[in-house]
């Protein structure tokens, strides 16, 4: 129920809304020109996310993959240090001594082994 002003127009207030007016060329044109711009910004925006989107999905692959191989190199130090910490011992040092470079304990005796190769060729 609408109730009247007194001066007779229609409205809870008693006042009417302004008539609107026509845009002129000049404020078509701005407006026009406003609303592309607002939505090239827009598209450009859109696309910005989409991309870094795929790149944030790419790089987390990327960690993943580096993260892995950090594990496996990680390891393998943990590998070396302890072959490094072997080799370190009196125990590597006689090994190799007397493997490689022939030394042996006083008053030991050698036994040198023939190959089966070389006894079937003196026959």
């Amino acid at each position: 129920m609408r109730i009247r002003s007194d001066n007779g127009k229609n409205g809870a207030t008693g006042s009417a809304a302004p008539a609107k007016e026509k845009m002129t060329e000049k404020q078509r044109r701005i407006a026009i020109v406003c609303t592309v711009t607002g939505v090239l910004l827009l598209l450009i925006a859109v696309f910005a996310l989409i991309y870094n989107l795929v790149s944030i999905g790419r790089l987390s692959a990327r960690r993943a993959e580096l993260e892995s191989r950090s594990a496996e190199l990680s390891a393998a130090i943990a590998a070396g240090e302890d072959r490094l910490d072997y080799m370190a011992t009196e125990e590597f040092f006689e090994r190799y001594a007397r493997e490689y470079l022939g030394y042996v304990y006083e008053g030991e005796e050698i036994y040198v082994g023939t190959s089966a190769a070389e006894t079937d060729g003196e026959a």
